[in-house]
């Protein structure tokens, strides 16, 4: 439920960003999502800006979901605090043989 969740999020939220693919690994507070694209510069922004916005937010999201703490009843159910961490991998441009780094002294 939380993986679809975030999924469906990123999906709307990165539209247009060259994003191949999106994996999201859970442990039980933490969710560490990898996101794997091209143009790695248009998710992390300037000085890094963009990727902390959009963790902030996935937070949010995370947040406003209803998780049960980890041993805790069925009638008692606090919140369960969760960690998001970001990770933006660069991976080679479909259009170039080579991705983005030039072999022959361009």
């Amino acid at each position: 439920m939380i993986d679809s969740t975030i999924r469906t999020f990123l999906k709307k939220r990165l539209r247009g960003m060259y994003v191949t693919s999106i994996e999201i690994e859970r442990a039980q507070t933490v969710v560490r999502i990898l996101v794997k694209t091209s143009r790695p510069g248009l998710i992390i922004g300037r000085g890094g800006e963009g990727s902390q916005k959009l963790t902030k937010d996935i937070q949010q999201v995370v947040s406003k979901m209803k998780l049960p703490a980890a041993g805790a009843g069925i009638l008692s159910m606090p919140k369960m605090q969760v960690r998001v961490d970001i990770e933006v991998r660069e991976v080679p441009s479909p259009e170039s043989p080579f991705g983005d780094r030039c072999v022959h002294g361009c």
